[in-house]
C-alpha cells in the first residue's frame, strides 16, 4: 500500500501495555475522522439520479421507521397535536379537533400560519369542497339554499376529511423543519 492508499483509512492509536497517555494527548484508542468522507448510516443505493428514489439523498435513501421514531421523540408536542387533530378528528371531530388545535399552540416548531391551519383547516376544506359540489348538484331553488343543504348533509364527513388534511400538512411541516425567517431587506426581488 502506498501513502495515498492509507490516507482514507481511520487512524487507530494503541499504546503499549501499562502506558497512560499524558494530558492533552490522544486516548488509548482514537479514531480520527477523515474530513472528505461522509458518514453513511444504513444501506447506500448505488444507482439513480440525485433526488430520485434509489439515489443518494432520494426518498428511499433512509428507511421510514427510524426516521419516524426520531421525529416523534424530537417533537412530542407536535406529535400529540397531529395525533389529536388527525386520529381524534377522524373519530370524533368536535372535541378532538379543538383539543388538537389548542395543542398546536404549544408548538415551538410551527409558526402562526401552521397554527392557523390547525384551527381553520377543517372548516376551509369543508367550504372548499362544498362550493363546487353545490354547483355540480345544482337544484331548482336558490343557490344559497342548495349550498346550505349540502353543507348540512355533508359537513360531518368533510370536517373529518379536513382534520386528516390538516394533520397531514402539519406532519409534512414537522418533516421539513421550521421556516427560515428572512428579513424583508434580504429577500430576493426579481
Amino acid at each position: 500500500m502506498d501513502d495515498e492508499d492509507t490516507a482514507d483509512l481511520p487512524v487507530i492509536v494503541e499504546p503499549e501495555a501499562g502506558e497512560q497517555p499524558a494530558w492533552g494527548e490522544l486516548s488509548p484508542v482514537t479514531r480520527l475522522p477523515v474530513p472528505h468522507q461522509p458518514t453513511i448510516i444504513g444501506p447506500v443505493p448505488v444507482t439513480g439520479k440525485p433526488g430520485r428514489a434509489g439515489a443518494p439523498g432520494g426518498p428511499l435513501a433512509q428507511p421510514l421507521g427510524p426516521s419516524l421514531v426520531a421525529h416523534i421523540r424530537a417533537h412530542p408536542r407536535e406529535t400529540a397535536a397531529i395525533a389529536l387533530l388527525g386520529v381524534g378528528g377522524l373519530l370524533l371531530p368536535v372535541p378532538f379537533w379543538f383539543i388538537g388545535a389548542l395543542a398546536s399552540l404549544l408548538s415551538r416548531l410551527w409558526d402562526g400560519r401552521d397554527k392557523t391551519v390547525a384551527f381553520l383547516g377543517p372548516v376551509l376544506v369543508c367550504l372548499a369542497v362544498t362550493i363546487p359540489l353545490a354547483a355540480v348538484v345544482g337544484g331548482h331553488g336558490n343557490p344559497v339554499v342548495v349550498y346550505l343543504h349540502l353543507l348540512r348533509v355533508d359537513a360531518k364527513y368533510l370536517i373529518r376529511l379536513g382534520c386528516l388534511a390538516s394533520a397531514g400538512y402539519l406532519a409534512w411541516r414537522v418533516r421539513r423543519g421550521p421556516r427560515l425567517r428572512i428579513p424583508p431587506w434580504q429577500k430576493h426581488r426579481s
